[in-house]
């Protein structure tokens, strides 16, 4: 078994309107690296921040990183429904989801629901995923999603955070289900038109059923020259959305934008249908619309409807001063780095300024080149979601293996289940939160060791575990012992062995020979000893014993069931060893 002692060690050892052409990678004003810093490890630092690591093969990884960091990025970062290139099907995986399906949340669970005979999900597992009813179980959906080959992880990664973050709303509130799968498909369609400016994006989430029903103005009416309207909306439209929080005239900001936005709220009718509840979609009328000119953010607001009036609105607050300055800001925080310098921030906005068009997809695209997101400095926590998505991700070979597990594991006790806002409109658990939690420590302290028994669950009377559809035969050196946990330690944590140290290597690989910890295999009435990175490095015995287990190799292919089982378990001793280490709570620049 694995001994508690030893993360105890680790952990003390880790706290030492109409489009323009798309803007290019390059014209977003960062400075990209060179092709000496682009490499394999690189290539890793992107796919395990903007994908969750993505599904992708070793050889892929390579071939990415001998390409320039322009050319790869355009591979690795899109918003489209299906990226084959860091999400690639396995030889098992029967369902072309990319044509089976349009992509969306609610195509996908119309397939993964039916009985489509390509369909993997088992028969008995099929109604987690029905989109047909009121009760529809959008986290689930989003949590297949994200690991499922075949799609894009980028683009779930983007969704969850426009959604349960940046522009959040919450089922928690009286936002209903379909309002919710709506809310995210739509994003995340306007998104995937890469030409399309952001602020287009952030229209349609303003303008649609979810954020009325959040935050109230579905009600708001003007009528007989009174404004019969909650300013909800109309502060967090611009502070959330935008950045803008009104420093540059405070007094202007709150008693004529803020009151003239609510204005332009008003006749946005969500529909209550009978038997069914509220529509998932929002009508605009002119009866209670109020019909004049409006004065926002110094700028003069013209439309017989609140639709028109937000279409023109979000074109103007882009540009507005403190959202050029913030926004930019809020969006590299929220998804790669959460120790930013004033330099860092500086940059950042320069970057963001010098985009003429605002265009979401080339901005992440240049920054995640750049040599500020590679930067030494640069250190994300991972939320609970992160973390278990991640994981999942790694984890799962195939899409019929999915079901085998469970996706959401502590994801409701952490508060960090996917569309439940733990902090409502202000969005979801963070990294830092998830990483100052002791309640989420020891979930997941748990979970790698006395509950590690969801990672040694290799067989029954249909399946097979195998750990070699995955892992290189060639660079492993016919699976040897010391190669494989190089290999494993950079799908998991991706940091291109950075913190892949004498004390980590020598534990894995006693579990990847043995089954069994290092201290066990030293000595087994002394199985909680523990060792110094010093010892394991000056002490003959210790040397020659690392040395033993490193050269071994594994039985993963060419042998009998037994072996190949026995093989695949100990990978998952060790892969439950290296998720439960400090590392996979954070992720760092080069």
């Amino acid at each position: 078994m694995i001994r508690k002692s030893l993360f105890v060690a680790l952990l003390i050892s880790f706290s030492g309107v109409g489009y323009a052409d798309p803007p290019s990678v390059t014209s977003a004003g960062f400075q990209t690296v060179s092709d000496e810093v682009w490499d394999e490890a690189a290539v890793g630092r992107v796919l395990h921040t903007f994908a969750y690591g993505g599904q992708i093969r070793e050889s892929t990884i390579e071939k990415l990183a001998n390409m320039s960091p322009e050319e790869a990025i355009k591979k690795i970062l899109t918003f489209k429904k299906s990226n084959r290139t860091i999400s690639k099907p396995a030889k098992t995986d029967t369902a072309k989801l990319w044509k089976k399906t349009n992509g969306t949340l609610r195509g996908l669970g119309e397939f993964w629901s039916s009985d489509d005979p390509d369909n993997d999900v088992p028969e008995d597992r099929r109604y987690k995923y029905a989109v047909d009813e009121s009760y529809v179980r959008v986290g689930e959906l989003w949590l297949r999603a994200a690991v499922c080959r075949g799609l894009n992880p980028v683009r779930q990664k983007l969704g969850l955070w426009e959604t349960n973050y940046h522009m959040a709303v919450n089922l928690d509130s009286s936002v209903n289900y379909q309002q919710m799968l709506t809310y995210y498909d739509d994003i995340m369609k306007s998104l995937g038109k890469s030409k399309r400016p952001y602020h287009q994006t952030l229209s349609i989430a303003a303008t649609s059923a979810a954020v009325a029903q959040q935050y109230g103005h579905r009600n708001n009416l003007y009528i007989k020259g009174e404004c019969k309207c909650n300013e909800d909306f109309a502060r967090e439209y611009h502070q959330l959305f935008f950045g803008i929080l009104g420093n540059y005239d405070p007094v202007y900001h709150e008693e004529i934008t803020i009151k003239n936005t609510a204005k332009a709220l008003t006749h946005m009718t969500v529909e209550r249908i009978p038997d069914v509840g509220y529509a998932d979609y929002v009508l605009f009328g002119t009866k209670y619309h109020y019909p004049g000119e409006l004065d926002i953010l110094y700028s003069l607001n013209n439309g017989k409807k609140a639709l028109k009036r937000i279409q023109t609105l979000s074109q103007v607050a882009i540009y507005h001063e403190e959202s050029r300055q913030n926004l930019p800001v809020i969006i590299v925080q929220g998804l790669a780095d959460d120790q930013l310098s004033e330099s860092d921030i500086a940059e950042i906005r320069a970057a963001w300024d010098s985009m003429a068009e605002k265009n979401l997809l080339a901005f992440l695209q240049a920054y995640a080149i750049s040599t500020q997101f590679h930067d030494p400095s640069r250190v994300k926590y991972l939320s609970s979601l992160d973390r278990v998505t991640l994981i999942n991700n790694q984890f799962i070979l195939n899409n019929a293996e999915i079901e085998r597990y469970s996706l959401n594991r502590y994801l409701s006790e952490e508060q960090a289940y996917p569309f439940y806002p733990t902090h409502d409109v202000f969005g979801g658990q963070t990294g830092t939160e998830a990483a100052d939690s002791l309640d989420v420590f020891i979930h997941h302290y748990n979970l790698a060791t006395d509950n590690n028994y969801v990672f040694l669950n290799v067989a029954d009377d249909t399946w097979r575990k195998d750990w070699a559809s995955v892992i290189p035969k060639k660079s492993t050196k016919q699976y040897e012992v010391d190669k494989v946990g190089e290999f494993l330690w950079k799908r998991f944590i991706g940091d291109g062995l950075k913190n892949y140290g004498t004390l980590e290597r020598t534990y894995v690989n006693s579990l990847l020979a043995t089954t069994l910890d290092f201290a066990y295999n030293v000595n087994s009435d002394e199985p909680d000893r523990v060792f110094t990175t010093e010892e394991l490095e000056t002490e003959p015995d210790l040397i020659a014993l690392r040395t033993e287990f490193a050269n071994q190799r594994m039985t993963l292919k060419g042998f009998g069931d037994p072996e190949l089982q026995e093989a695949n378990r100990r990978i998952g001793f060790a892969v439950s060893f290296i998720v439960g280490t400090p590392y996979i709570f954070a992720q760092e620049g080069r």
